[in-house]
């Protein structure tokens, strides 16, 4: 296994926590090709990544990702969804 590395966001899995973070849940993994990844419970600061992810999906993912036609996802649905 590859020698574990510091990721920019494994900061927040050591201590600088909202209060009631699951931070049982934050793991590190490796995937085949060597590649580290940090899985972790969202956060309200992950809301601008989120928008850039969903501005670069296709039509068709966005729709397979909400099971109905969407052309854009609005700052209502990003709020729900980094604030759960």
């Amino acid at each position: 296994m590859p020698e574990e590395t510091s990721h920019p966001r494994a900061a927040e899995s050591e201590g600088a926590l909202p209060p009631g973070y699951p931070a049982e849940l934050v793991e590190q993994a490796w995937l085949v090709d060597g590649v580290q990844v940090l899985f972790r419970p969202v956060l309200p600061d992950d809301r601008g990544r989120y928008e850039r992810m969903f501005t670069r999906l296709s039509p068709e993912t966005l729709y397979r990702r909400f099971m109905t036609p969407v052309t854009r996802v609005d700052q209502r649905l990003l709020s729900h969804l980094v604030q759960m």
